[in-house]
């Protein structure tokens, strides 16, 4: 039997069912709340601190709640900060969509701790129907546009709960909430497991392509060839007719850049200089839009960074520490800042650069920088230590030709089975968007 449908009159929403209705979310909610719902900012600070140690409640941040990744510690509060944040204490189940950084996201507050408020850039809602559908909901692209509607377009997009409350939502039958809830609830559940099964194997790859490169960089490509000990706890035996050295002995120069005192984000094309940062250092390539641009006349002052065709880039500073490029010509002009160090080889060791590249992927280096770095509050090489980096290498050129080669064809092919990998979780991804958003606007039912 065909649905009769009637047009919501909202762009993003298109027809829904006859009997369904739109409504604004104050008509829907009972909550809608946020941390400065309990007091002035002046009246905030004075009356709620916040503790490194577990206390009487947590706080409960976007980080806290989301599936990110955030390696940050959890934050508290005392018993009188609680009892002050009254009108935003938390007790499972809530809705929660930050609405400073993160605009568009939704999460379903877990009970982390026994008493929970909120924290700041987010606001909360309960509703007088079914959260969970609601949920999906905002999810889904609908709920996203609404919010994409109020939100005030700045370098961090945000908006404000009275301009929430404007938003309008649709209601269906509460029975048909809880059956979407229950359908998508499920539909979810596979997808999202064929998705982490998927991530996992894409992870297994990644090590294995690693060990590849290990195995080929420190005990060759002939397994029947005599070994000694490399004098190298973390590099073992090596063929005998092998030899270590040190990075330096390559290297005409090891250097890293700096950040200008007057960086322009705006791009001159006559005058364009890529800046390289850490973060555009990814999955060893470069990603060919960095964060900045500068101009020739900032160029200036930064000469001493300016890199060349095959320079190695090896990150030294942060959470990418590690991660290493080599420079193509088309990417220059291009600096690079302090986080990110180039090696430029002397000319007799050019043919080398792919070899001594491989190298820093090799699981060598993660034992080298734990070793070695400085453990602040992100892990840091110095220069000299990057330069003191011993590798293991053939004394015949033609077998280290052999051993690039091999890693170029194993490694494509590894590739290429990550790469369709991670196309099967694009596609699984917009799958489980499009069914989010067919099912909570009605134009599938559920049977």
């Amino acid at each position: 039997m065909t649905r009769e449908m009637k047009n919501s009159g909202v762009e993003w929403i298109g027809d829904i069912p006859s009997e369904w209705e739109i409504e604004k979310t104050s008509r829907i909610c009972n909550t809608i709340t946020d941390y400065v719902a309990s007091g002035s900012f002046a009246s905030l600070s004075e009356n709620v601190k916040y503790l490194d140690e577990p206390n009487y409640a947590m706080l409960i941040r976007t980080a806290d709640v989301s599936n990110k990744g955030y390696n940050s510690k959890p934050v508290y509060v005392d018993e009188h900060a609680y009892n002050f944040l009254r009108n935003s204490n938390l007790y499972g189940g809530e809705l929660l969509l930050p609405n400073i950084g993160g605009v568009g996201e939704v999460y379903i507050v877990p009970k982390l701790y026994e008493k929970m408020t909120l924290a700041p850039n987010a606001i909360i809602i309960r509703t007088d129907y079914c959260d969970k559908y609601y949920y999906y909901y905002f999810c889904s692209d609908a709920g996203f546009m609404s919010i994409k509607e109020i939100s005030q377009s700045t370098a961090q997009p945000k908006f404000n709960k009275t301009d929430f409350r404007q938003i309008k939502v649709l209601l269906p039958p509460l029975q048909e909430q809880k059956k979407i809830a229950d359908f998508l609830d499920s539909k979810v559940r596979e997808i999202d497991k064929i998705i982490f099964e998927t991530k996992a194997s894409i992870e297994n790859y990644k090590e294995y392509k690693q060990s590849v490169i290990t195995e080929a960089v420190t005990k060759g490509l002939d397994k029947n060839v005599p070994m000694k000990d490399s004098g190298i706890e973390w590099i073992g035996k090596i063929p005998c007719e092998w030899k270590v050295c040190k990075l330096k002995f390559f290297s005409k120069m090891i250097s890293k850049g700096t950040t200008p005192k007057d960086m322009r984000t705006e791009i001159d094309h006559k005058y364009c200089v890529r800046y390289l940062k850490s973060e555009n250092i990814v999955s060893n390539d470069l990603r060919l839009e960095p964060e900045f641009s500068i101009t020739k006349d900032i160029n200036e002052e930064l000469k001493r960074s300016q890199l060349e065709i095959n320079d190695i880039l090896f990150v030294i500073a942060g959470a990418s520490i590690g991660k290493t490029a080599i420079v193509p010509e088309e990417f220059l002009p291009a600096n690079t800042n302090q986080a990110v160090s180039f090696i430029r080889l002397e000319k007799e060791f050019l043919d080398y650069k792919k070899y001594v590249w491989y190298f820093l992927q090799s699981r060598i280096i993660p034992t080298v920088i734990a070793l070695y770095s400085v453990q602040s509050a992100q892990p840091n090489l110095s220069m000299e230590n990057l330069g003191n980096i011993k590798l293991a290498i053939s004394k015949n050129k033609l077998e280290i030709f052999k051993i690039v080669d091999y890693l170029d064809a194993k490694n494509a092919e590894i590739d290429n089975l990550i790469s369709k990998k991670e196309k099967l979780i694009t596609n699984l991804e917009e799958y489980k968007k499009s069914l989010i958003y067919e099912y909570v606007t009605g134009k599938k039912a559920v049977e």
